[in-house]
C-alpha cells in the first residue's frame, strides 16, 4: 500500500481516524519572566494513508506549544487541532498567533497533562474560548473580532482580561472579557434576525410564484414598495454635508411644488377668491 509519509517506523502505533480526535498532552515545567510556569504541548499525527484513515504520531519534539499557563494568565498560542482538516495546525487567528487571557487568580500549577487541560478549560469562560482539545483561542462565533482587528497593521497580540481597559499598547490589543461577550451575544441576535429574514422572504417567494399562480383568486401578489434588505455605505463628514444641502434642497422644491399644485386647483368663482389666491 501506498503511503503519504514513507515507510512506517519500526513500532510505530498506527492510529485511526477516531483515535487521533482524542486529544493528549505533554507538560513541561518552565520560567516566564521570572515566574513559574507550565508549557502545554498538544499531540499531533500525521498521515499514513487518508483514504484508509489511518494514521501516525509524530515525535514528541515536533508537538507545537499550545499555551504556557501562569498563575495568574494563561498565553494561548492557537491553532487548528483537527488532523482531518487541510488548515491542521496552522494558526487559528491570521496574524494574531498570541492570544493572552488574564484573570488576576493566583492559582496553583498543574503538574499532570492531562490536569493541566482541565485546568486551563476551568479558567477559561466557555462562551468566549474554545477548549484546549479543540486548539485554544477564541471560539467560531468571534471571528469577526480579530479578523476586524488584524485592520491595525502592527497589532498581533490579543489580550482579554476582567476590568479591562481596551486600548491598543504596541503590538497588543487589549479587551475586557465582558466585552467580547457582548458582541458575540450581539452577534447571535444578527443571525437570529437574519435567518428569520431569509425565511420571510423565501416565504415571500413561493407565495408570489407559487401560490398565485396556483390559486390567483384565494392568492393575490403583493405589491412590495422596497425591497426587504438595506444597502450600508459609510460617508466622509463631507459628503454628509453635502448629502444633507441636497436633501434641504429637495425638500424645498417639493413643499415649491406643492404650494403651485395648491394654487392651481384653488376655486377661482368663489367669492373672495381671485386667480386661485384668497383676497
Amino acid at each position: 500500500m501506498e503511503t503519504e509519509v514513507g515507510a512506517i517506523a519500526e513500532g510505530q502505533q498506527i492510529l485511526s481516524g477516531n483515535d487521533v480526535m482524542e486529544a493528549q498532552f505533554k507538560l513541561q515545567a518552565a520560567t516566564e519572566n521570572g515566574e513559574p510556569a507550565q508549557k502545554l504541548y498538544l499531540k499531533t499525527f500525521q498521515p499514513i494513508d487518508r483514504d484508509m484513515q489511518l494514521w501516525q504520531a509524530r515525535p514528541e519534539s515536533e508537538w507545537p506549544l499550545l499555551a504556557t499557563i501562569l498563575a495568574n494568565r494563561i498565553i494561548m498560542y492557537p491553532i487548528h487541532a483537527n488532523p482531518h482538516t487541510k488548515r491542521y495546525l496552522k494558526p487559528k487567528h491570521g496574524r494574531f498567533t498570541t492570544v493572552i487571557y488574564e484573570d488576576g487568580a493566583r492559582s496553583d500549577l498543574p503538574s499532570d497533562p492531562q490536569d493541566a487541560a482541565a485546568h486551563v478549560a476551568l479558567r477559561l469562560a466557555s462562551s468566549i474560548f474554545d477548549l484546549p482539545g479543540d486548539g485554544l483561542g477564541l471560539i467560531k462565533d468571534l471571528d469577526t473580532v480579530w479578523r476586524a482587528l488584524s485592520l491595525v497593521q502592527q497589532a498581533d497580540i490579543l489580550a482579554i482580561g476582567k476590568k479591562t481597559e481596551m486600548r491598543l499598547d504596541g503590538r497588543t490589543v487589549f479587551i475586557d472579557q465582558s466585552e467580547l461577550d457582548s458582541l458575540r451575544r450581539a452577534f447571535n441576535r444578527t443571525k437570529t434576525r437574519g435567518r428569520s429574514l431569509i425565511q420571510r422572504i423565501q416565504h415571500g417567494l413561493v407565495y408570489d410564484d407559487v401560490l398565485t399562480r396556483i390559486n390567483p383568486e384565494k392568492f393575490q401578489r403583493i405589491e412590495r414598495d422596497a425591497p426587504p434588505l438595506v444597502r450600508v455605505r459609510r460617508e466622509s463628514a463631507a459628503q454628509t454635508s453635502s448629502r444633507e444641502r441636497a436633501e434641504r434642497r429637495a425638500n424645498v422644491q417639493t413643499v415649491r411644488k406643492q404650494v403651485d399644485e395648491l394654487a392651481a386647483e384653488a376655486p377661482v368663482n368663489r367669492p373672495g377668491y381671485r386667480g386661485g389666491r384668497l383676497v
